[in-house]
């Protein structure tokens, strides 16, 4: 299982005696989870006779070995049953488990954070378990674990590199470590530059992708106050240019694509022009 979100999943019987196992994962099998968000699901039971309700792995139920990988396992809830043996609401795993950098919430047995640390911090996931700024699991992967790009996902011809996309199709390394879970974290970048030969008194305005104005009205560097995240597009155009008096203006580097920094080498210069009246004062 690679780069996958498991939710909102809901097993539940009320038809007596049973047992239920793995909300978001179930199986009698070895299983490996890369770079997967596994969160939210429930097990559900109610007990109408003599014997115990019991369920197994909110998150996950393995018979056999569990590997996980740069994954979060996290709020998965066993309900309505009382707690017993391998009650755990996030794991139920009968064989061992190999983890780097598995994210796992402390659970009715006590699991804990499988690579060490506090197993209660709280992960911040902002709409559709994506992260939030600020959330420890930002950078804190390993990037060797990623799979090779096999299936050339993003069309670029190379399937010896690593897995280059999210969950979202967007870049899979943002930062200087791959995130944990299935989303990346998209990291934002500034865009902005120097403005040379503006006369004193007066002015332009510059938008970037045709979305925010910034009024510029002297030399020196500027910046837009709207980040632009990784990967995405740039394009810096002169929406009004200087009438006060007129001045042609030229921007050169005002295009291309955020990859992991902000954009400062944006120029724009802008020349005397032939406004006579200005310029020769009359």
């Amino acid at each position: 299982m690679y780069n996958k979100v498991e939710s909102f999943s809901n097993a539940g019987s009320n038809d007596g005696d049973f047992f239920l196992m793995g909300g978001g994962v179930s199986t009698g099998s070895d299983v490996q989870v890369v770079n997967s968000t596994i969160a939210g699901n429930i097990i559900a039971g109610f007990v109408q006779s003599s014997a115990p309700c019991i369920g197994f792995g909110g998150g996950i139920q393995t018979s056999s070995s569990l590997i996980l990988e740069n994954s979060v396992i996290w709020g998965n809830v066993l309900q309505n049953c009382p707690v017993g043996i391998n009650s755990d609401d996030e794991l139920a795993v009968s064989g061992t488990i190999n983890s780097n950098q598995g994210f796992v919430k402390c659970d009715g047995v006590a699991l804990g954070s499988i690579d060490g640390g506090s197993c209660d911090v709280d992960p911040m996931f902002g709409s559709g378990y994506r992260l939030s700024a600020g959330s420890p699991l930002i950078d804190a992967g390993d990037t060797n674990a990623l799979p090779m790009d096999t299936h050339d996902v993003d069309g670029d011809g190379d399937v010896m590199e690593v897995h280059p996309l999210d969950s979202d199709n967007m870049k899979r390394v943002s930062g200087s470590e791959v995130d944990i879970g299935a989303y990346e974290f998209q990291q934002v970048y500034f865009i902005g530059g120097t403005v040379t030969g503006l006369l004193a008194g007066n002015s332009m305005v510059l938008t970037n992708n045709m979305t925010e104005d910034l009024s510029i009205e002297a030399d020196g560097p500027f910046v837009f106050t709207v980040p632009v995240e990784t990967g995405l597009i740039y394009d810096v155009t002169m929406s009004q240019s200087p009438n006060n008096p007129i001045q042609p203006c030229m921007i050169i580097n005002e295009a291309g694509t955020v990859t992991d920094s902000d954009i400062t080498d944006i120029a724009v210069t802008c020349e005397m022009g032939t406004d006579l009246i200005f310029r020769d004062g009359f």
